[in-house]
């Protein structure tokens, strides 16, 4: 069995090709742009360490400025110096508790002359005085310098200041006042929150105090005394992945096993910055292919388009469509075969052209033959009359009579000629201005009343203000003027007594003039054609085209015109122009009064 191989198009294979490319040089791309960053984010987690050692000292110097102002102001109260010349150990016990309150120290002790300590109070786990004795020696021998002290697996900064009695050569010593604070898990948590990561503090016994678990304290114990304490490493603790550097709070203990702090900045952050770098790099890579994709089937799009364009050509030609614009780019070869198309479809356009015309010719003589009895009419009366007014005779009476039905005819194939000359016209010139709506109204409803169609018919008006609109004055009054003869020729089928009536006002800020008459409505067969021409029903004359002409001008004008209801006694046509209306102050009475 042979297999049949189906061709690619031309678009796909190279829209392919395009986007491997665009593909693999996104993906080389992004894998630079991660390794450089994870790189960089490895860089900054070092410097963070380091960094925050000079974080540290500068709170430690913090901590120690407190603690010289602490004692400072301590050994100058007056009432402690009272207490220190009792001289007596159990007096000293007794008032020093108040002493430590107020100090709000975690180490208060009250010194005698020679350093030896009377009285001493503390927080948390009791001490012994033979082990805070040695720290407070050190702080007596170098007053203002703080020590630190390891005992009972807690660490303390301690601080001794003199007690005097008067000032300068004339001064006594009255003992010594020593304060400290505990390096404890609220300082850990403190110096943590400054220096942004976990912090632990290390004496000769272990961890004093951290912020990790607990389970982690031998990790750190060994970490802290191991070589690279210092230079700062990576350290697992459990599941958690730090990068860990060692700081000695003592320069003369610092190759002495401690005391120690342990700076851990975590690699969580950087992770989850990582994450989200790789979020990142996935989108953009998203974005990239995306537009690769769109460019290359752009690029593609420019190739193939010629020879596209000549398909959907010959498309179009089969469906008739002749307004087809023929591309004149691509090969060669296309270009002629595009020539030999849009040759071919002049031919086929000239061909369409002579059948249009042939039928615009039927239409011709249809209309021809909806005119041509009304002409008839109107020609036959004025002959009639023409021989009847040449007789002898014929009266006077007969006569004015006879004149007015000449009259009539001539009036009837002037507004038959009229209509006919102003609806061939191919395009309409509007000579726009501004222009009174009443007036025009005004102008209308004079005219329509010379006519014969209007004889006996009663015309109100009611105008709510006068409006103003930019319009062609002349166009205007021949569409008014020809809904106001439809109106009358309506009117005059009424049952009752013929009546119109025109309104003038606005719907929001567009002036509308509402046609409306008496008559028995518009026929149900003609509503969807009433603005067509020579679209006529229920008249004795007329061609079926004041309506049509009067869309058309409205149409001209950028308005509109409708056949709002249509019953019997009661036909309303709504004509709008478009919102350029323009108020006036004035008037006119007649308007006011609601007839003419």
């Amino acid at each position: 069995m042979r297999t049949v191989v189906r061709p690619l198009r031309m678009r796909t294979t190279l829209q392919a090709s395009l986007l491997l490319v665009a593909v693999s040089m996104t993906i080389v791309f992004l894998i630079l742009v991660r390794f450089t960053v994870q790189r960089q984010l490895n860089r900054d987690l070092a410097e963070d360490t380091q960094r925050s050692e000079v974080t540290f000292s500068n709170l430690q110097n913090q901590r120690r400025h407190l603690l010289e102002r602490t004692a400072a102001l301590m050994a100058d109260l007056p009432s402690l110096k009272a207490l220190m010349t009792a001289r007596d150990p159990r007096t000293i016990s007794d008032g020093g508790a108040e002493f430590w309150r107020v100090s709000g120290s975690s180490l208060f002790a009250l010194n005698d002359q020679e350093g030896r300590i009377v009285s001493f109070y503390n927080d948390g786990t009791p001490l012994n005085v033979n082990e805070i004795q040695a720290a407070v020696a050190k702080t007596i021998v170098h007053p203002g310098t703080p020590q630190l002290l390891a005992a009972r697996g807690r660490l303390l900064e301690v601080l001794s200041q003199p007690i005097e009695f008067g000032s300068g050569a004339n001064g006594s010593s009255l003992g010594y006042v020593t304060v400290g604070y505990s390096l404890d898990r609220e300082m850990a948590e403190e110096v943590g929150q400054a220096v942004s990561a976990h912090v632990a503090f290390i004496g000769a016994d272990g961890v004093v105090a951290s912020t990790v678990d607990p389970a982690a304290n031998d990790v750190l114990t060994r970490f802290a005394r191991s070589e690279t304490k210092k230079e700062g490493a990576d350290l697992w603790l459990g599941k958690q992945h730090f990068l860990a550097r060692t700081i000695p709070l003592n320069a003369s203990t610092a190759n002495d096993g401690g005391p120690y702090l342990v700076v851990l900045k975590s690699y969580d952050q950087a992770t989850r910055t990582l994450r989200q770098l790789n979020l990142w790099i996935i989108l953009i890579g998203a974005f990239g292919l995306l537009v690769g994709g769109l460019l290359a089937a752009e690029i593609a799009r420019t190739v193939t388009r010629p020879l596209e364009s000549l398909l959907a050509g010959t498309r179009a030609l089969s469906a008739g469509n002749f307004n087809y614009k023929w591309q004149e780019s691509g090969a060669l070869e296309v270009r002629g075969l595009s020539l030999s198309f849009r040759r071919m479809q002049a031919e086929i356009e000239s061909t369409q052209r002579e059948l249009l015309l042939a039928e615009r010719m039927a239409t011709i003589g249809r209309m021809a033959s909806s005119i041509s009895h009304d002409l008839r009419h109107y020609l036959t009366s004025m002959y009639a009359n023409a021989e009847f007014l040449s007789m002898d005779s014929t009266g006077p009476a007969a006569r004015e009579e006879m004149l007015d039905e000449v009259k009539t005819a001539v009036v009837g194939m002037t507004d038959l000629l009229d209509s006919l000359l102003v609806f061939g016209r191919t395009g309409m010139a509007l000579q726009r201005r501004m222009v009174n709506l009443v007036e025009i109204l005004d102008r209308a409803i004079g005219r329509v009343k010379t006519h014969p169609e209007a004889r006996g018919i009663e015309i109100r008006v009611n105008a709510a203000g006068s409006y103003s609109a930019i319009a062609d004055p002349q166009e205007l009054d021949r569409a008014i003027y020809n809904l106001l003869l439809n109106a009358c020729q309506a009117a005059k089928r009424s049952a009752g007594k013929p009546r119109i009536a025109a309104i003038l006002t606005r719907d929001g800020t567009e002036p509308q003039i509402r046609i409306e008459d008496n008559g028995p409505g518009v026929p149900a067969a003609i509503r969807d054609t009433l603005f067509q021409p020579f679209v006529s029903e229920g008249k004795e004359h007329g061609t079926g085209l004041g309506l049509a002409l009067s869309s058309r001008i409205m149409e001209a004008h950028g308005g509109s015109l409708r056949l709002e209801k249509s019953e019997a006694g009661h036909t309303v046509f709504c004509l709008n122009l478009p919102a350029q209306l323009v108020e006036d102050d004035v008037i006119p009475t007649k308007y006011l009064e609601g007839k003419i």
